[in-house]
């Protein structure tokens, strides 16, 4: 009978075990990664996959009558991460902060709100909220925006006035916040005075101070009338990517120089064929590699090489791997690991 209890107990301790193994999936441990990618079903699920493509994770942080998952984001070392959804069917979305787990869940109600990019190294989250950068604290869970500037001296077209901002990216040491401003300057031909659009790359530290533009002192560094689908930075943060669109698919690339006392600023244009085969492009955080996904409805992710030196910035002529097979992963984010 003695014995007969002993084994009860071990089949006991043997099912709670087994329970705590495949029901309790709060305590999945990620692992030590150099980096982690995340990309979502769109449906319900977010996966998270280390620099191979092979799946660590996935997590469902949705809850009650939520629908949707948009632009999974990585912060703070890939300790949080962010992502957009609707409350319920037909409601604008609202920004959610999560843990690791999907379940430690916060909602944040937020208007007009578009274009998010986590920190690589601060507890933060920057955005676009009508035509104002902001930023969200997920420490302390309050938000400020960056700046309010809505003029800029400019040696080559005196005043340029702003009317909107898009694609803020954070620096690889969480530092600086670079992103796109639509403006314009007056000029008059002719005498009569007329309004002149422009685009340009301002970049501002992450308290709000040291706002300026990159290229400021350029007459026209970029066409205002150009879709931009991503602004983002190489590891090293020696350059900037600024990304067209082109029917939600990759246009051109902008390659920009970045020094923080520069004067000048150098800008080259990137063109190939086959970038309108990818809808999506995240920079490596450990390496010089450009990961790209496809279509939302199909999203294989791949990875492009790149090497930037000097003034020097070269791109692979084609993309050297594929990470995923036949998996629907779109709005990849690639974040910092273990350091």
């Amino acid at each position: 009978m003695f014995n007969n209890g002993r084994m009860v107990i071990r089949i006991l301790i043997c099912m709670l075990t087994a329970a705590g193994i495949f029901c309790n999936r709060d305590d999945i441990d990620w692992g030590e990664h150099p980096s982690y990618i995340v990309a979502t079903d769109t449906i319900s699920k977010i996966y998270v996959l280390d620099d191979t493509g092979g799946v660590i994770t996935s997590i469902s942080p949705l809850q009650d009558s939520m629908t949707g998952i948009w632009s999974p984001t990585l912060i703070n070392g890939s300790e949080e991460l962010a992502f957009l959804s609707r409350s319920k069917p037909g409601y604008p979305p609202y920004l959610y902060v999560t843990d690791r787990s999907g379940k430690k869940l916060t909602a944040y109600e937020i208007g007009s709100l578009s274009d998010l990019d986590g920190s690589p190294t601060y507890p933060e989250l920057v955005f676009v909220s009508g035509d104002r950068i902001s930023i969200l604290d997920t420490e302390d869970e309050k938000t400020s925006t960056l700046f309010n500037d809505t003029e800029m001296e400019s040696e080559a077209v005196d005043s340029i006035f702003f009317r909107q901002v898009m694609a803020p990216a954070f620096s690889p040491d969480g530092e600086v916040v670079a992103f796109m401003q639509l403006g314009y300057y007056h000029d008059n031909p002719g005498g009569q005075i007329v309004e002149v659009p422009r685009m340009d790359i301002g970049v501002v530290n992450r308290d709000g101070t040291g706002y300026r533009l990159l290229t400021a002192d350029m007459n026209d560094p970029f066409s205002a009338s150009t879709k931009w689908l991503k602004l983002c930075w190489t590891r090293d943060g020696n350059w900037l990517l600024a990304i067209t669109s082109d029917a939600d698919r990759i246009g051109t690339i902008y390659v920009i120089g970045y020094e923080e006392s520069a004067t000048e600023v150098s800008i080259t244009l990137l063109d190939r064929d086959w970038f309108d085969s990818y809808s999506y492009v995240t920079p490596s955080p450990t390496g010089d590699t450009l990961l790209l996904g496809t279509t939302p409805n199909h999203a294989d992710l791949y990875v492009l090489e790149f090497h930037g030196e000097g003034t020097i910035f070269n791109l692979g002529s084609q993309v050297s791997g594929k990470l995923t097979t036949a998996e629907v992963y779109a709005d990849p984010d690639w974040g910092p690991g273990t350091q």
